[in-house]
């Protein structure tokens, strides 16, 4: 979610930002969708008929994958959590 969702209230305009978690939780969810509900499309994407598509679900995936279960302890320890390879921490 690059830009802030809009949304009215009380007949003011307003924008949102979603915080990480909950976009990388929609991600996913919507990715899964597809893979089960529109088989076609899914198929397309994955034989590389849609030009450019698979390697912004490779990153999306990648970045979910280590961002979403670090955002979630975070939140439930009120810590922050960092995980990273030897090499890096020296």
């Amino acid at each position: 979610m690059v830009c802030a969702l809009p949304y009215q209230l009380n007949g003011a305009a307003n924008t949102r930002y979603v915080s990480p978690p909950v976009a990388d939780y929609i991600a996913m969810y919507i990715l899964s969708d597809s893979v089960r509900y529109q088989q076609e499309l899914w198929g397309t994407v994955v034989q590389g008929e849609e030009t450019g598509v698979m390697g912004l679900v490779e990153i999306l995936i990648a970045v979910s994958k280590r961002r979403f279960p670090n955002l979630i302890l975070n939140s439930m320890y009120g810590e922050s959590f960092e995980y990273g390879s030897l090499a890096r921490l020296m």
